[in-house]
Parts: structure tokens; C-alpha cells; sequence
């Protein structure tokens, strides 16, 4: 999310923390899939949430944000 060119819509969250994807970066359909929106929801702690009126996936606090973006200059590309 944090790198995103755009907001992710929910279906396209789920599709990018799939552990083995089976769709391709242009489908954003995810078939067969044991996860849902509240399931990455509730695994990431509270730090991300579900924007119902814009059907966006956004940080739950700017300050998610502003903390992410002050450490991805200090992670590796696999910490990231």
C-alpha cells in the first residue's frame, strides 16, 4: 500500500499478500482464495482498514503512514 501508484481496492490487496498468487498483475480477481478483506484486516493489527465509501484500503492513522515511510529507507528490499 505504501508504494502504491493509487489506492488499492480491497480484491487487489488480498491478490498482492497472497502467498502463492494465482492471478496475474493485470486480473484482479482472486480465485479460490481462503482470504478476505477482514481476514488481511485483522492480521495486519489494526494499522490498515477498509474506506467503505470510497471502496479504497487506506491506512487506519496518517501516522501509520508518516511512521512507514520514515523506515523504508533503512529496510532491505525483503524486510520491505
Amino acid at each position: 500500500m505504501l508504494v502504491s501508484r493509487r489506492p488499492l481496492k480491497p480484491q487487489e490487496l488480498v491478490a498482492a499478500t497472497e502467498i502463492n498468487p494465482s492471478s496475474t498483475p493485470l486480473d484482479h480477481t482472486v480465485p479460490d482464495s481462503s482470504l478476505d478483506v477482514e481476514l488481511v484486516v485483522h492480521v495486519c493489527g489494526g494499522l490498515i482498514l477498509l474506506d467503505h465509501e470510497l471502496d479504497v484500503m487506506r491506512f487506519a492513522h496518517l501516522s501509520v503512514q508518516e511512521y512507514l515511510e520514515t523506515r523504508k529507507n533503512s529496510w532491505g528490499t525483503i524486510d520491505a
